[in-house]
């Protein structure tokens, strides 16, 4: 029996560095044991590597723009939210700021969401390449099978949600 570990590691431009587990599976070299990576432990691969990078990525984001962008002081928060970016991989949560705006700032909110000034939409556009394509090859709940059988998708999802209301 041997343990794999799996690891994601960010490291930042200042150096700075964190690792992260993706995944952890137990795997044997017994005759009969099938080698490498199940579909489902690769769905939970793909989900978790999908996390953990979109993760880095806004909170990479959320640093860069807390300042303002005229005079570059520090602005204070207002609150946090919640996004769900639907993927390929998977529903993401992606946590974000919700800032006052500066004194200099001439603008009619008296806050900004960086979520909403970085995503203006929730799907990543590959999703939305390989929905529209497949729709056009295949019916809809053809397309929609495959999807679930190949790749991550799940409750959350934009496909998921339009075969529950039908």
């Amino acid at each position: 029996m041997m343990k794999i570990v799996v690891t994601a590691k960010v490291i930042h431009d200042d150096g700075s560095a964190y690792q992260e587990t993706l995944l952890t599976l137990q795997k044997t070299a017994e005759q009969g044991e099938p080698l490498g990576l199940s579909l489902n432990e690769s769905k939970i691969l793909l989900n978790s590597a999908q996390l953990a990078i979109i993760q880095a990525q806004s909170q990479s984001y959320m640093q860069a723009h807390r300042e303002c962008p005229h005079c570059h002081q520090r602005r204070q928060i207002k609150d946090h939210q919640t996004r769900h970016y639907h993927t390929l991989f998977g529903v993401i949560p992606i946590k974000g700021l919700r800032l006052y705006r500066c004194r200099c700032e001439t603008n009619n909110t008296k806050s900004v969401s960086l979520l909403s000034e970085w995503l203006p939409e929730n799907t990543h556009p590959e999703l939305k390449y390989i929905e529209a394509k497949w729709a056009s090859l295949m019916s809809y709940d053809l397309t929609v099978d495959r999807l679930k059988d190949i790749l991550p998708i799940n409750k959350g999802s934009v496909w998921i949600s339009k075969i529950i209301v039908r």
